[in-house]
């Protein structure tokens, strides 16, 4: 199984969309983890299912400088079970044939809100 993470910094421009398709094209990954999306997660959600049919992505709103993660699955991979999320947290749990019992997988995004620099 193959994760693909990406802290995008935005997709709404076209390069960074195509860059998203090559990087899926190349590793041909079975989930994504996006953070930093820059968007609102209905048009995430909708944008993101037009520029990669045959993928299924939920996105939650975070509260921060930069906004939004979301979490892909590739269809007919895996079975979805679950979702939800909360703050900076988004969680999917699926069944994969792979691994043959429930996989969680958590998709966490610490925007910074005024805190010291690492």
């Amino acid at each position: 199984m193959i994760f693909l993470s990406w802290n995008c910094r935005g997709l709404a421009s076209k390069p960074k969309k195509l860059a998203l398709k090559e990087l899926v094209s190349c590793y041909n990954p079975d989930i994504i983890f996006l953070q930093e999306t820059l968007g609102r997660s209905f048009e995430v959600e909708s944008s993101l299912r037009i520029s990669l049919p045959g993928w299924v992505f939920f996105a939650i709103d975070v509260v921060g400088h930069s906004g939004d993660v979301a979490i892909g699955v590739r269809e007919g991979r895996m079975q979805i079970i679950n979702h939800w999320g909360m703050a900076q947290v988004l969680s999917m749990e699926v069944f994969s044939p792979e691994f043959g019992f429930p996989l969680l997988i958590i998709n966490i995004y610490g925007p910074c809100q005024g805190r010291e620099s690492f």
